[in-house]
């Protein structure tokens, strides 16, 4: 690990952070793009300041890293788009999922742990032990979160259900639904849709 840059670096930066970034929208004409490359490139020199620094154009090995992230980028981006070409298209969001988009507005809202079990559980139709394999804490730790989603979700939408606020999205059947893997405990699986 380098030492804290100092000012030397902080001065670099300020002076050519603009036009790097001017540079990188202009060449891929996005703007989060844009940024995410610049600040690729800069976080790159500053984790090597040390060398960098010494080179001849430090500003120009800094130009060639964010310009070799574009190329990475659109290179990564032609290869997804030939990949979900294949992929056959999904006409409509799930009819379960698209009655209840107030619910999931509200789920949108919630900490991002408990945003996430939800999702795992309630679309992906994980089981708690899934999901805490998946985002790597324990299934006790899944439990909370979702016990947590649920009364703030009953309090957002205004309701007190008598056990779930959360309507289950129901993909069964639909060829268009992707294969998940189901597991043996089903943890008390309620669904809701109509």
């Amino acid at each position: 690990m380098e030492r804290e840059p100092g000012p030397e670096f902080e001065e670099w930066y300020a002076l050519h952070r603009a036009r790097l970034h001017a540079s990188m929208l202009v060449c891929c004409r996005h703007a989060d793009v844009a940024e995410e490359v610049a600040d690729e490139a800069f976080a790159r020199a500053l984790a090597h300041w040390s060398r960098v620094r010494m080179m001849t154009s430090p500003i120009g090995w800094t130009y060639q890293v964010a310009h070799n992230e574009l190329r990475r980028r659109r290179r990564r981006s032609a290869m997804e788009a030939d990949r979900l070409a294949l992929l056959p298209r999904i006409e409509s969001v799930a009819p379960s999922f698209a009655e209840h988009l107030d619910v999931w507005d509200a789920v949108a809202a919630l900490p991002d742990r408990q945003r996430h079990a939800v999702v795992y559980r309630y679309i992906a139709d994980l089981t708690e032990a899934q999901i805490g394999e998946l985002l790597g804490v324990s299934r006790g730790t899944v439990a909370s979160a979702l016990h947590d989603a649920r009364k703030a979700l009953a309090r957002v939408i205004g309701e007190v259900p008598a056990k779930d606020p959360i309507p289950k999205v129901d993909l069964d059947g639909d060829p268009r639904a992707p294969a998940l893997p189901l597991g043996e405990d089903d943890d008390e699986k309620i669904r809701t849709t109509p």
